[in-house]
């Protein structure tokens, strides 16, 4: 089993901003953040959560967006971007699943997003933050807590509970892969 983290393992950037920028533009992206900015400082202080963070974001941002209007702006964003993602790493995974392995996304970014990324991948089985949509509508909340640290092993261990059953290669590049790497049986920590 390959299991890969999505910003800035198989992307070369974070896409979360990018996908801020393109719902509304720079004005609309930093007259928000400054209404957010007393929480920003927080986060980058360490005394409120990265995930917290990004769940205030979110719902700041799409509170209310019909679901398939947040899908159809993280298409055009992804496609908008598609540079970001790394040729060496969508390498590994065509040939991991070329050579018949299953492939894993596991992620804090959202489904939606990273799918439209990897639209050429229907195969990729991808864990990730879900969101919370409540008839149609998005709240701007999570429906499950964030996937990150410690999260990612959980939510992987949930589907595949079996670790002595497969042999798990891991590539990530952030502290937030690190609990993810170590369960790894062939770890990579990209930086």
């Amino acid at each position: 089993m390959l299991c890969f983290d999505f910003d800035g393992t198989l992307t070369s950037r974070g896409t979360f901003f990018r996908l801020l920028l393109d719902t509304g533009g720079w004005q609309h992206l930093m007259i928000n953040l400054l209404k957010e900015s007393p929480s920003l400082l927080l986060t980058l202080l360490g005394l409120k959560s990265k995930g917290r963070m990004r769940e205030q974001l979110m719902e700041r941002f799409y509170y209310r967006w019909p679901e398939e209007k947040f899908a159809s702006l993280c298409d055009y964003t992804a496609k908008k971007n598609k540079h970001l993602l790394r040729p060496e790493m969508l390498q590994r995974m065509d040939d991991a699943l070329n050579a018949g392995e299953q492939v894993l996304v596991i992620a804090e970014a959202v489904e939606p997003l990273i799918r439209a990324y990897l639209k050429d991948y229907p195969q990729v089985e991808i864990i990730s933050t879900i969101l919370d949509v409540y008839q149609g509508q998005m709240s701007g909340r999570f429906k499950s807590p964030y996937c990150d640290g410690v999260q990612k092993v959980n939510r992987l261990l949930a589907q595949y509970p079996n670790k002595k059953e497969y042999t798990l290669t891991v590539y990530g590049n952030s502290k937030g892969d690190i609990a993810l790497l170590d369960l790894a049986d062939e770890g990579h920590y990209l930086k």
